[in-house]
């Protein structure tokens, strides 16, 4: 450019016909891009910084499912314990290990609330 900077052109060159004739001239046409050029440089960037955070996301996802299911699993498995117990000592046992797990998933719940 006439400042010195770089820009984007897109030159368009057609040949000049004249009936009977072979091309003798051509035309040559040229624009400047450097701004769609730029716009679309911009959205490819934004474009993978989406897929970038897509995917931190996805992942982020599969880490608290992984967590709840592993709270609620805990969860079902003390409780068929419990039901399937007759003795106090051992339903005692069973409830203390119910109160550990719901306050992991409340600590859990909690991590979550914070991120």
């Amino acid at each position: 450019r006439k400042n010195g900077t770089v820009g984007w052109i897109k030159l368009t060159v057609s040949p000049l016909w004249h009936p009977g004739q072979e091309p003798s001239n051509h035309i040559a046409i040229i624009e400047d891009i450097t701004k769609s050029k730029e716009a679309e440089l911009q959205l490819t960037k934004s474009y993978k910084v989406l897929l970038d955070q897509n995917k931190r996301l996805v992942n982020f996802s599969y880490i608290i499912s992984h967590d709840l299911r592993s709270h609620s699993t805990n969860i079902q498995s003390i409780l068929d314990l419990y039901g399937m117990s007759e003795i106090p000592e051992e339903k005692e046992h069973y409830v203390e290990l119910l109160t550990k797990v719901t306050a992991n998933l409340n600590q859990t719940l909690h991590h979550l609330n914070e991120v």
